[in-house]
Parts: structure tokens; sequence; C-alpha cells
């Protein structure tokens, strides 16, 4: 079977993914028959662990040194009736941040996911464009606390990617309502990265492969599995520059305003 190579540039990564063709699945069509049927258990790890992937695209993509993971509390007596509620309270936190953006020309970004826990606790995380005070942000926020801790400076998110996505775990395995649903939401306004796929000389995986000069390979980012479809061997990994390079989220983060203003 032939081995390709697809390739997603996100940002200060890459994604690497080398095995058999992925290239037409969920099309629609004919498909070819699971080697191994999943049990609904194996297929919601599936789904879930596609979700962590795509999270960590979008965080690797967009956000960078200066940006912000916040996680916005609630107060005993401010808390939200049930889940509709509280996610109007964070939609209209997010309208009024996008408003005082927008005015102080700051072209808003963010991406967020709501906890649920076990005995209620409820917490918004988000990780936004940075530029604000965390007086701002309070003032914003009037249901409670709210936490602030700068990204990381490698340009690596992969990780705050998994810990958002184990932050909704109980909620979307115990709630019957929320199975199946996608687990974050997004700006419209995300950069969105499309995969790179070429066939490769060999014939064979490379099991320890190398990185591309000005990078490096994550040991426990390196995996090998059996597709799912066609039961052939395939590796995933992926590769961090070793000096993180921020200027290309830059041309995305100027306002309407400021571009006419450049034209003037």
């Amino acid at each position: 079977m032939a081995v390709w190579r697809k390739t997603i540039k996100a940002g200060n990564v890459v994604k690497v993914r080398e095995g058999c063709s992925t290239m037409g699945r969920g099309r629609g069509g004919k498909k070819r028959r699971l080697k191994t049927e999943p049990t609904t258990e194996e297929q919601a790890a599936i789904n879930r662990n596609r979700q962590m992937d795509t999270a960590g695209i979008l965080l690797n993509s967009n956000f960078g040194k200066g940006d912000e993971h916040i996680v916005l509390g609630y107060r005993k007596d401010q808390k939200p009736a049930d889940r509709k509620a509280a996610e109007r309270d964070r939609n209209n936190f997010i309208r009024r941040l996008s408003y005082w953006c927008e005015k102080e020309g700051i072209k808003l970004k963010w991406f967020a996911v709501t906890e649920v826990g076990k005995r209620g606790a409820l917490h918004h995380h988000l990780v936004i464009t940075g530029g604000l005070t965390p007086k701002k942000l309070s003032e914003l926020w009037p249901y409670g606390r709210v936490h602030i801790t700068p990204l990381e400076e490698n340009g690596d998110y992969t990780d705050l990617a998994e810990y958002l996505i184990k932050k909704t775990d109980w909620e979307f395995e115990h709630v019957e309502e929320m199975k199946g649903r996608r687990r974050y939401s997004t700006s419209q306004n995300l950069v969105r990265p499309k995969p790179k796929t070429k066939r490769s000389k060999r014939k064979q995986i490379d099991i320890n492969p190398k990185p591309w000069k000005g990078y490096y390979i994550p040991k426990e980012s390196i995996y090998i599995s059996k597709d799912q479809y066609t039961g052939a061997d395939y590796i995933t990994y992926r590769m961090v520059r070793l000096v993180p390079d921020f200027t290309y989220r830059e041309k995305y983060r100027k306002t309407k305003r400021q571009r006419k203003e450049r034209k003037i």
C-alpha cells in the first residue's frame, strides 16, 4: 500500500500524519468497510480526539505570545439557572468584549469552552487576543472572578488544547443532550489551515522521523497505530519551531479602520 504524508502548518507547529491516504473520507459516496467496527465508546473517544486535534490546530494558528487564557467564574449568588443561561452570559460577555476591542482598534479572536463539573461547578474558559487589562475584563464580566494566564512563549499550545477539551469531559460523557455535540466555540475570523498531502517514495512509514531544519519533534507527540478503515500502520507527530515566530498573526489582526487608515 502506498504511503502518503499529510502535513498541516499551524503557526509554529507542523502536524504530520504518515500512512495510507485519508483523502475523500467523509465526503459521501462509498466508503471502505471498517477493519473492525468500533463500539459506541470507542467512536466517542475517536470523535473527542479529533476535536482535540482540531482545537490544537486552531490555537496554534491564531494565538501566541501576548495572548491570554482567561477563566470566567461565578459568585454563588450569580450562578446561572442552567447551561442555556450560562451560554447567554458568555455570549453577552463576548459581544461586550468585541465592541470594546473594535473601539480600541483590536481585532478580537477567541476560542471558548464551558466547563460543567460533576458537582455543578461552572466556568467558561476562553483563549483571547491580548491587550486587555484585568480591570477591563472584570468590568465586562460582572458575575464573578476573572482569572488571567498569559500564553506560553514557545508557540505550541497543543497541551492547552488538551487541557481545555478535558475540562468538558464530564458533561459530554454524562449529560445525554450534550453527547455528540461540538465541545468548543470560536470566533468566525480564525485562520483554519488546510492540509497538504503528498505521496511518499517510501513503501513503509518512517518510525524514526526527523524534523525539518529549525524544528524539533517532542517525543511524546509520536504516536503509531493502525488505521481505522484499512488496518494499515500509520504514524502521527508534530514538529515545533525552535525559535518561535509570531509575525504570522499580525496581518489578521488589523481592524477595518486600521486598514482604511493605512490606505489614506
